[in-house]
């Protein structure tokens, strides 16, 4: 039971650490500069995405679908999946860098 425990844990870390991973990448692919530009187009505080990034807060189901649907993703627990599906799957996201550079502007 104690081994079966362990490795539950070990897979959710791994889960964690490639949703961010993911979230890296398609900040890089869309252009969003930084991560408090994407906390400004999220609605979130940027502290919350950076402790995201970091792995120092956990993924919440929630969490995971409103930065999915910001980036456009017809599914967003693509985010869970190795980053080659989830860059084969980007839907064009003008909408998203837009918004982001709209809320840069106001700051």
């Amino acid at each position: 039971m104690l081994l079966l425990c362990h490795a539950v844990r070990m897979e959710m870390r791994d889960l964690q650490a490639r949703i961010a991973e993911n979230i890296k990448v398609l900040l890089a692919i869309t252009g969003i500069r930084t991560q408090a530009a994407l906390a400004r187009g999220l609605g979130w505080e940027a502290a919350k995405i950076t402790r995201l990034l970091q792995g120092k807060q956990e993924w919440t189901l929630s969490d995971i679908v409103t930065v999915g649907e910001a980036f456009r993703l017809d599914d967003p627990f693509l985010l869970t999946r190795p980053v080659t599906e989830v860059v084969g799957a980007i839907a064009p996201v003008a909408t998203v860098n837009r918004q982001v550079t709209e809320a840069d502007t106001r700051q």
